[in-house]
């Protein structure tokens, strides 16, 4: 039993001091994108290093510009790193862009990279071959020479299409403004008045911006209830066409006789007399009865609102405008007219004088 347990503390040690160096362990690998290309072409030499998690890895720069007797290193990219192995190691990549600009048979020297200032280098050597452009040198007696002057054929192109239409286009125009401008009816324009907002939807929104009375501080009370009486008073002043504004809660509800039934009337009642309390007589209702109090105005403004089609419509009506802009108006349209006519004469004369270059 004991010899046992003594291999089996040796077996694990190994494989222990195994594991260690394998995460220990620095790999280095450099391909290249294609081993054959034409002069002046470009390929890709990627390099990438496997370490441990930890560790700094350092590229080659290639501060010549080359990473061989003609071989050009035009560009380096970013270092880019992804971890491996649950985040034990890493890899560690960058590429570089190659071209040469003579034929032969080159020998890349293995690449030295850098890791926790060690130097570590890639398996072997890689070979680049770059060949020339095959140029047909027996065959430069068969090329043809330059062919004959041939007479040209003249043909109706499009952009002669094009001003043969704009012409009658820009006449049509010019008669459009001397029509308008022989008659003598004054300029207008179109004015829209947008209809004022419904007094329910600014209601609603003032009401709904309101505060908790529970939030309010205790000097800020009464102001609270100077709010929401205000709102109701505009409300229904606007709803029901008087200046609820300008009259009392007694006045007001004797015009809300005429309006609402008894249900909505005690409720808005009960509001005035609460907010009349805490206004005159310094009256502190409780935090609850002031929620209470907001939601029934709430729901009297919905309950009371006007119907959609009642809603006031925008006004459309034609303006006429000033004697200055009808001046500036008229200007205007005749320096169009002239340009217009003029225009159109000069495209007239322009397709006049191809036709008769190109065909008579």
């Amino acid at each position: 039993m004991r010899h046992t347990l003594i291999y089996i503390y040796i077996i694990g040690t190994l494989l222990g001091l195994t594991a260690h160096g394998a995460l220990a362990q620095v790999r280095v690998r450099a391909t290249l994108s294609c081993a054959d290309i034409l002069i002046g072409e470009q390929v890709v030499l990627k390099a990438a290093v496997e370490t441990p998690a930890n560790a700094k890895v350092v590229f080659p720069d290639f501060p010549t510009g080359y990473i061989a007797e003609g071989v050009e290193v035009l560009h380096q990219s970013a270092i880019s790193t992804t971890p491996i192995n649950d985040g034990k190691r890493r890899l560690t990549e960058r590429s570089y862009t190659l071209t040469a600009f003579d034929s032969a048979l080159y020998d890349l020297p293995a690449l030295e990279v850098a890791v926790n200032g060690k130097t570590y280098r890639s398996a072997g050597n890689l070979g680049l071959k770059v060949s020339t452009v095959p140029v047909d040198t027996l065959g430069a007696d068969t090329m043809a020479g330059p062919h004959a002057a041939v007479s040209g054929v003249y043909r109706w192109h499009g952009g002669l299409w094009v001003l043969s239409l704009l012409m009658p286009l820009a006449l049509l125009g010019a008669l459009a403004i001397a029509i308008r401008l022989a008659v003598k009816r004054p300029f207008t324009r179109r004015q829209v008045i947008k209809p004022p907002r419904p007094a329910h939807l600014t209601a609603l929104e003032s009401l709904r911006r309101m505060p908790n009375p529970a939030d309010a501080e205790p000097t800020m009370v009464g102001a609270w209830w100077v709010q929401l009486t205000d709102t109701l008073r505009t409300y229904v002043g606007r709803r029901y066409h008087f200046g609820a504004t300008e009259l009392t809660t007694g006045e007001i509800m004797r015009h809300m006789e005429q309006h609402v039934d008894d249900g909505w009337q005690m409720m808005l009642r009960r509001i005035f007399s609460t907010a009349d309390l805490v206004k005159f007589a310094q009256h502190a209702p409780s935090h609850d009865e002031a929620q209470r109090c907001l939601k029934e105005a709430v729901s009297m403004v919905e309950g009371t609102q006007q119907p959609p089609e009642e809603w006031p419509k925008p006004v459309v009506r034609e303006v006429t405008l000033s004697e200055r802009r009808q001046m500036w108006i008229r200007i205007g349209m005749k320096a169009a007219l002239a340009l217009t006519l003029g225009g159109a004469l000069a495209l007239l004369c322009y397709v006049c004088v191809e036709v008769y270059n190109n065909f008579l």
